[in-house]
C-alpha cells in the first residue's frame, strides 16, 4: 500500500491546494514512520514520496522537525562498520541469546530478516531540495560528512567505501541541476519550482563546496571510488574553481616532486583532468 501512495499520491505544485494535498497525510505518514525505526520495510516508499514532496515544493513545507529524524536514516543506511572495546557492531542479521550460564548461541544469516532500505537517490534529492533560505540541513550536512571523514579516507576501505562515494556523487550532480535550473535554465521546468527568497545563493554555493571538498580529496587518493571522485571534483571546480583547482594542482605538484611510484602519479593526474577546461 506504501508504494502505490508513493507512485500515486499527488505533489506538484502541492503548495498551492495543501488542504487537499498534503496536509492530508504528510504528518500522519510522517509520524508513523518516525515511529518505526528499525528500517521498515515501507521506508524506500516513504523516502520516495517525501523526496518527490520536496522537490515540487521548494521553499513551501517546513521540514525543519524532521531533518534529523531523516538525517539518522541516511545514515543508519551506510551500515557502517563501528567497532566497540576489540567487538566489531555492524548491522550484520545475527542474533545474540544469552543462557543462563551466559553460553551465547548465534543463528545464521538466513533466519534474519534482511534489512530493506531507501535508494541514495531518494535522500540525495531531498537534500538538493531542502538547502538554501537558512535551512539546517546544510548545518546537519557538515556535521554528518565530518562524521563520515574517517570513512571516506583512503586508507579505511572497505564494502561502505563504494554506497559513500555514490553517496558524494549523487549529491553533487543533484546539487549543480538545481543551480543550474534555478540561474540558468531558460524554459520553466515541469514542478520543482522554488519559492521566491529560497533559491539558492552564493554564500549556501560556497558552503556546499567547502563541505564536499575534504571528501572529494580523499576520494581521490582512494582505491576505490575513481570515477565518482572525478564527477565531484568535476562538478566543485565548475561551482567555485578558485577552492578547488588551486588545492588539486599544489598536491599534484607534490605527488610529482615526492612519488616514486608512476603509477600513483598517473591515477592523481587522471583525476585532475575531469575539472581540466580548454
Amino acid at each position: 500500500m506504501c508504494i502505490l501512495y508513493s507512485l500515486f499520491l499527488p505533489t506538484y505544485e502541492a503548495h498551492a491546494r495543501p488542504d487537499s494535498t498534503y496536509e492530508l497525510w504528510f504528518d500522519e505518514f510522517m509520524s508513523f514512520w518516525r515511529a518505526c525505526y528499525n528500517s521498515p520495510p515501507f521506508e524506500p516508499a516513504m523516502m520516495s514520496l517525501y523526496s518527490r514532496l520536496a522537490g515540487h515544493n521548494i521553499g513551501f513545507i517546513d521540514w525543519e522537525p524532521y531533518i534529523s529524524t531523516i538525517f539518522t536514516r541516511l545514515l543508519n543506511s551506510f551500515q557502517l562498520p563501528v567497532i566497540f572495546k576489540n567487538t566489531r557492531t555492524s548491522a550484520g542479521p545475527s542474533i545474540i541469546f544469552s543462557t543462563i550460564n551466559r553460553l551465547e548461541t548465534y543463528i545464521s544469516a538466513a533466519t534474519a530478516v534482511r534489512r530493506i532500505q531507501a535508494d541514495l537517490s531518494t535522500y540525495v534529492g531531498w537534500i538538493a531540495a531542502t538547502l538554501g533560505n537558512s535551512s539546517s540541513t546544510m548545518k546537519y550536512l557538515a556535521q554528518m560528512f565530518e562524521a563520515l571523514d574517517s570513512y571516506y579516507h583512503p586508507a579505511n576501505v572497505g564494502r561502505h567505501s563504494h554506497k559513500l562515494a555514490e553517496f558524494a556523487a549523487k549529491l553533487t550532480n543533484a546539487f549543480a541541476r538545481r543551480v543550474h535550473r534555478e540561474r540558468y535554465s531558460r524554459t520553466r521546468r515541469w514542478g520543482k519550482v522554488a519559492k521566491e527568497g529560497h533559491r539558492l545563493s552564493d554564500d549556501d554555493v560556497t558552503e556546499f563546496v567547502g563541505v564536499l571538498k575534504p571528501v572529494a580529496l580523499h576520494l581521490a587518493y582512494s582505491k576505490v571510488g575513481l570515477v565518482e571522485a572525478t564527477s565531484v571534483l568535476q562538478v566543485l571546480a565548475s561551482l567555485r574553481p578558485e577552492m578547488v583547482l588551486p588545492t588539486l594542482l599544489e598536491r599534484m605538484q607534490v605527488r610529482i616532486d615526492c612519488s616514486t611510484v608512476f603509477a600513483r602519479v598517473l591515477l592523481y593526474c587522471t583525476v585532475c583532468r575531469a575539472p581540466s577546461r580548454p
